[in-house]
């Protein structure tokens, strides 16, 4: 499993996908196989991630974070044309005839330049025989075969320990075997499957290869509700934001060298003040005014100051509860208080580390999830 994370770069897969489920609530990986090269015949298996988490369409009804337990999923592909038609030559709808006769019932799989197709997986219950093992696990009875009175495995043709009882008869019991099959297709066809394309091929799997990573899980009115780290700080956000907003403009509004003048003190020497913010005049002239045979005051500066004190408070106000709704203090930033020990930085990361641990485990979840994937489609291959 190691080396397949290695040779996958599965590091980046998971960084990738717990970014995602962090902004929207969810995002999936999935394990795939394929062949190691354009002139080999060894498959290999290989983690791979998502550009768009929104291609995926599971189970609604699967109930495991990792959706271990979905009965079927889609990943939706738009092609563009021309690749689509030398894919699949033989296709229904490969000629601009046809697309254009079925377009018009399939307006969302088949446009003016995609052609959209889907990997699909489903899964399959089939009636089986169980047969008790000496450990107390069970092996298919279609899966052994006996030989002399000793049972071999049909594939590795090792012997297998079957429990017997008293009349020296295998212990069985009836149940239902799991299998994942998958097909590609379009809206009208099966593309790839099984040999006379009418169904998926067995990819002789217990899970489906896709594991999601879920964010925090809440069920609203009977239906499921995932939402990422960042939902419940959005107001918070736009608070944060519309003060920020607001002090720019203050400050950049503010004018430079607010005067009031009465009406002809100054007209003779506009050039003179519309130029004070750029030059350095030594002396500021302008004509005195009378107004009723009294002077009008000279020019006066306005002193007036934008609320910067003000917004700088709410801007530190929001931002001490975007912190808080995160669960993350300034220590666990390496911010240090002018009192606060090293102990007590630890001490507060370590309360932030904890008080986020749910994203972490949801993520340990998947991994957790993606090794038995790996585990039973490598057995499947021996």
């Amino acid at each position: 499993v190691r080396n397949i994370e290695n040779e996958s770069h599965a590091e980046t897969v998971y960084s990738i996908a717990f970014e995602s489920m962090l902004e929207k609530g969810w995002s999936w990986f999935r394990v795939i196989s394929e062949y190691e090269n354009e002139t080999s015949f060894h498959q290999v298996l290989k983690i791979q991630g998502f550009v768009n988490d929104f291609c995926v369409y599971s189970d609604p009804g699967a109930k495991e974070p990792t959706r271990k337990d979905m009965g079927w999923a889609h990943i939706i592909e738009d092609i563009p044309i021309g690749q689509y038609v030398s894919l699949y030559p033989e296709s229904d709808i490969a000629s601009l005839t046809s697309l254009r006769g079925r377009g018009d019932d399939f307006k969302s799989w088949v446009t003016g330049e995609y052609i959209r197709v889907a990997e699909y997986y489903y899964v399959e219950f089939d009636p089986a025989q169980l047969v008790q093992l000496v450990d107390g696990s069970g092996v298919w009875k279609e899966d052994i075969e006996e030989i002399d009175d000793i049972y071999f495995n049909k594939k590795t043709k090792e012997p297998v320990p079957v429990q017997f009882d008293e009349d020296g008869k295998t212990i069985e019991r009836e149940s239902r075997r799991r299998r994942v099959k998958w097909a590609k297709i379009n809206a009208v066809e099966i593309l790839e499957g099984n040999d006379d394309k009418t169904a998926g091929s067995d990819m002789k799997a217990t899970w489906i290869p896709l594991i999601m990573v879920a964010g925090r899980e809440r069920f609203v009115r009977g239906q499921r509700r995932l939402s990422g780290m960042v939902r419940h700080n959005r107001e918070v956000q736009r608070g944060y934001n519309y003060l920020v907003t607001g002090f720019v403009e203050g400050v950049a509004l503010a004018p430079k060298a607010p005067y009031i003048a009465a009406a002809g003190q100054i007209e003779q020497y506009k050039t003179i003040w519309d130029t004070l913010n750029t030059k350095n005049w030594p002396v500021l002239p302008y004509d005195p005014v009378t107004k009723d045979t009294q002077a009008v005051p000279p020019p006066q500066r306005q002193s007036f100051e934008p609320p910067i004190q003000a917004l700088g408070q709410g801007i530190a106000q929001f931002d001490s509860m975007i912190k808080a709704g995160f669960n993350i203090s300034d220590s666990a930033l390496g911010k240090r208080g002018s009192q606060e020990s090293g102990k007590a930085m630890l001490l507060g990361k370590e309360h932030s580390d904890s008080g986020n641990m749910n994203w972490i485990d949801n993520l340990s979840r998947a991994k957790v999830h993606c090794g038995d994937v790996i585990i039973d489609l490598a057995a499947s291959r021996y």
